[in-house]
């Protein structure tokens, strides 16, 4: 049997994929062997060198093969090759352009790159330096993208009957990794679809939020590279200078790209604020508060040549705490317990063993070399300013290890299972339950460590290196604390009028935040300008204090103006009374009374996966009455690919100087919210058909409706349009018998590939329902028998007379948009526009097109309002004259509309409404903490060797 010959099928880019990844891979170990060789040899032989430049030129060759993967799959998701299966996962014909970006690094394969991206940059930097350091930092540099690189061969290897997979290449074909019919046939290629982006990451923040994190995190390698290269060489001091530039950089870039994630949270999640202590939030936490202590006890080794030990530790405790967090992550073993966290990929075991290695190099590293490590007999003075920083990195390492200890229980139950089932028996009894409210757990702890560490930026700042003068400075050093604390205690007192203290405890951190920002504001004026090249620690110091400022002031602060127990306690099925005070049910147009605004829910409109609601706000006084100010927000809710569900609701928020208004769409009616529980309440009502014309009356037992117009492109939420979709909408006002008051309904209809599709309309208030059905669709796009047809020939702005109607050429349209129409390259197309009035005086617009594809002329019709259809059937250039057929209902061209009476009610959200009081404070505190580290990095820049 001979192999299928798939046509159109690009087998070409999976072949030269793979071959770069080879490629890379083969050169990073070639770059390991020549950095590892040169280092071995180095200042004993000749050969030296040549093996430094074999190291380096590798690691170009490297480097190239990673950018040269990364653009190749970018184009193969810019051409849509839906025949490889990671742009079939991750790309669609509707994604936007704009989020390619977040279309390639969503998956692992992407992610990865990503990182190793980053990696190569780094190095690439580094290396133009040709640094004394080079062939040791490169070597471990080489060795990382060797096993990062690993995660991308998809290679199965075997011994035996037993197999194992190597890696998950993103150029395997998607014939290859999933068996159907579809395969069997040799033009498979043109009939691919893709599942497009996960709604929840078509964001902007998806776009720039993970490049700057993973950025951060593949600069902790450098860090670590250089500690690895003193211990290598055993040169314990020389390895300070040039790598601290290094770590501060890392410390910067990576506090940023947490901070974003805060951002990103805060902006576009339901989280209700910019941090909920969730897994992946902690472990990208985690390996930075690490790297922080690091930098402390770098400086203090810098200062005094004590803590080399510590600062090797804390460096590979940061790049293991990065590839931990990647494990967590990557593994899926946090899938129940963290909303960021991913599936199981299939590189478990490999993840595993890039932590082992990587622990095992530092760690093991370390232990060999611990007795060459300077070491010092005298401890440090109490009064020295390394005693205290060395004690605030010990209380930032211990608040890395609560945070991991928690973090990691899912891994503790894993391992128990792995024990269990490999010595048959069930430790499930040992498993250990996360908390049920992670906030408070860690909020309980890390409190405590706030307090100490505000306390410490607030003097050490003052003490000096190796003190050995203390008691001379006592008294001065007495003063500068007490004016501080007596600054802080009055601020404190004074924030307190303003912002609730829930306790003591808070109180406690409250003062030390002042604290912390008194005492290095005045340790700032002391430095000077001429010395402003060493404020970068004070800058750090005064935005963290600010920082817990604005997490008092937000974070405890924060209050529910979301609530009217009075108007509504009782009116939303299964909600306690601590919803009630979180939530507030509106009915659109009908506005609402709750703490400080009246607020109104307009409507909303339906874009993509996204549905966005209009809410209007108007401030109130206490007296409840309005006081001017006046805006409107608009939250949305995504659908999942199916549009059947909600998969996540994101927030808008008016910002303030002194606070923020959040709000988010919290629920939804029901049938909104889930297609299956949609289709059961439709059939459980009781529709009433009627079978109608354009300008007919109907009759229910409270009601009467009068059949207005027919629309052939209705607005229509929910729904996702298609080229080929035939689709009709109804207006239909409805009266109240005896009574004023006007509804409207407009149910649509989509006939879709042989199916038709319903989107019935409620009309508020009234529990009225009507939906429309085929024969509507029909009486709107009706076929040659439904309809008398007449055929006229027009000139430009001519008239003429058919049956009662009158038709006029009005001009034409060179560049025509119909939804039915999707323009080709090559395309001729044209719409005419014109104008039907009937008998009575009454006009209808539209513009049928004409499209000439190749040599293959085709007419798109155009129906108007009142059912008449006019095709342009073909024009004369010469004559410049133009054929048209119109269409005319017959007299007993009808169609069927139902109407239900006792359905629910579905014109309303639930929304929740939070006052941020001082958010801004969390913002400009964490801002200026990094530009603190920014600022010493800067600094120290030229400070390699």
């Amino acid at each position: 049997m001979s192999a299928v010959e798939y046509i159109g099928e690009w087998r070409w880019a999976a072949q030269l994929g793979h071959g770069l990844i080879v490629l890379g891979f083969v050169s990073a170990l070639l770059a390991l062997w020549g950095y590892f060789q040169a280092e071995r040899l180095r200042g004993d032989t000749p050969a030296s060198p040549t093996w430094l430049l074999l190291g380096r030129w590798s690691f170009l060759v490297h480097g190239v093969s990673v950018l040269s993967v990364i653009g190749l799959i970018f184009y193969l998701m810019l051409n849509h090759r839906y025949e490889f299966q990671y742009v079939q996962q991750h790309v669609s014909d509707d994604l936007d352009f704009k989020y390619i970006f977040s279309a390639f690094w969503e998956g692992q394969e992407g992610s990865f790159l990503l990182w190793m991206f980053w990696h190569v940059v780094l190095a690439w930097v580094f290396i133009r330096g040709k640094l004394q350091w080079e062939a040791p930092v490169m070597a471990v540099v080489a060795g990382i993208e060797l096993v990062l690189l690993s995660m991308l061969l998809g290679h199965y290897w075997g011994i035996g009957t037993w197999s194992f997979k190597v890696g998950s290449s993103p150029f395997m074909l998607l014939r290859e990794v999933v068996q159907a019919p579809i395969f069997s046939q040799p033009d498979y290629v043109s009939k691919l679809k893709g599942n497009g982006l996960n709604p929840l990451l078509q964001n902007y923040w998806m776009t720039i939020h993970p490049p700057t994190l993973f950025l951060g995190f593949a600069s902790t390698l450098m860090p670590f590279a250089y500690a690895i290269a003193g211990l290598w060489r055993r040169e314990h001091t020389a390895w300070l200078k040039p790598a601290l530039v290094w770590s501060l950089f890392s410390g910067a870039i990576l506090g940023l790209g947490i901070l974003m994630g805060g951002a990103w949270a805060y902006e576009a999640l339901s989280f209700g604020g910019y941090w909920a202590w969730d897994p992946v939030e902690n472990m990208s936490l985690v390996p930075w508060l690490v790297l922080v202590a690091g930098i402390h006890t770098h400086l203090i080794a810098n200062a005094t040549g004590r803590s080399i030990r510590a600062t090797y530790l804390f460096y590979t405790l940061s790049f293991v705490g990065v590839v931990y967090s990647t494990f967590l992550t990557r593994s899926g073993v946090l899938g129940d317990t963290s909303v960021h966290a991913f599936t199981t990929m299939g590189l478990g075991w490999q993840l595993v063993i890039f932590l082992g290695l990587s622990a095992l190099l530092g760690f093991g590293l370390l232990a060999v070399r611990n007795r060459s490590i300077p070491s010092f007999e005298e401890e440090e003075k109490l009064g020295s300013r390394e005693f205290w920083m060395f004690i605030g990195t010990l209380v930032l390492f211990f608040s890395s290890v609560l945070i991991t200890f928690t973090t990691s229980i899912p891994v503790y139950n894993k391992i128990f299972d792995g024990v269990g089932s490999l010595i048959g028996q069930d430790l499930s009894h040992l498993h250990r339950s996360s908390p049920v409210d992670a906030v408070a757990h860690h909020n309980r702890f890390q409190l405590w460590i706030a307090v100490f560490i505000g306390i410490l930026t607030g003097f050490a700042q003052f003490l000096r290196y190796r003190e050995q003068q203390f008691a001379n400075r006592r008294q001065s050093f007495m003063v500068q604390m007490g004016i501080a604390a007596a600054v802080s205690l009055v601020l404190s007192v004074l924030t307190a009028l303003i912002v609730q203290i829930p306790s003591w405890q808070y109180g406690l951190l409250l003062a030390t935040g002042w604290f912390g920002t008194v005492a290095n504001t005045m340790y700032l004026f002391k430095l000077g300008k001429k010395q402003v090249k060493l404020a970068g620690a004070s800058l750090s110091h005064i935005g963290f204090g600010i920082m817990i400022l604005g997490i008092i002031a937000s974070g405890l602060n924060k209050r529910h103006i979301s609530n009217n127990l009075f108007a509504q306690e009782g009116l939303i099925e299964g909600f306690s009374p601590e919803d009630y005070g979180k939530n507030i049910l509106l009915m659109r147009n009908a506005p609402m009374i709750m703490p400080g605004y009246e607020v109104t829910y307009k409507g909303d409109t339906m874009s993509g996966f996204t549905r966005t609601f209009r809410v209007d706000y108007r401030k109130l006084d206490k007296n409840n009455n309005p006081v001017g100010e006046a805006f409107s927000l608009y939250p949305n809710v995504l659908l999942d690919k199916t549009m059947t569900k909600v998969a996540a609701s994101n927030p808008a928020t008016r910002r303030y100087l002194t606070h923020d208004v959040f709000t988010h769409v919290s629920s939804l009616p029901r049938a909104d919210m889930d297609r299956e529980y949609a289709k059961t309440l439709e059939d459980s009502l009781k529709y009433v058909p009627y079978t109608v014309r354009i300008g007919d009356t109907i009759f229910t037992s409270r009601y009467y409706g009068v059949v207005e117009s027919v629309s052939t492109s209705p607005v229509i939420n929910s729904y996702a349009p298609e080229p080929e979709d035939r689709s009709v909408g109804v207006k239909v006002v409805f009266k109240k018998l005896q009574s004023d008051s006007v509804w409207t309904a407009e149910p649509t209809a989509v006939w879709r590939r042989g199916e038709a599709y319903y989107f019935p309309a409620t009309v508020s208030g009234t529990g009225l329902r009507v939906r429309i059905g085929e024969p509507a669709i029909r009486a709107a796009h009706p076929l040659p028998d439904d309809m008398v047809r007449h055929s006229v020939e027009l000139t430009m702005g001519a008239t003429a007379k058919i049956a009662g109607y009158t038709l006029q050429l009005q001009g034409l349209d060179k560049a025509p948009v119909d939804k039915r129409y999707q323009p080709q390259d090559g395309d001729l197309a044209i719409g005419a526009k014109i104008t039907l009035t009937d008998s009575s005086g009454r006009g209808s617009s539209a513009t049928p097109l004409f499209v000439i594809r190749g040599t293959q002329p085709m007419s798109i019709p155009a129906v108007l309002q009142t059912g008449e259809v006019v095709i342009l059937q073909k024009l004369d250039p010469e004559k410049e004259t133009f054929t048209f057929d119109v269409g005319l209902p017959k007299g007993n061209s009808t169609f069927e509309i139902e109407v239900a009476e006792d359905a629910p009610r579905n014109d309303y959200i639930v929304m929740e409404a939070i006052l941020f009081p001082g958010i801004n404070l969390f913002w400009s505190g964490s801002l200026l903490m990094l530009f603190g580290l920014a600022m010493s990095w800067w600094y120290r820049r030229r400070m390699r060797g």
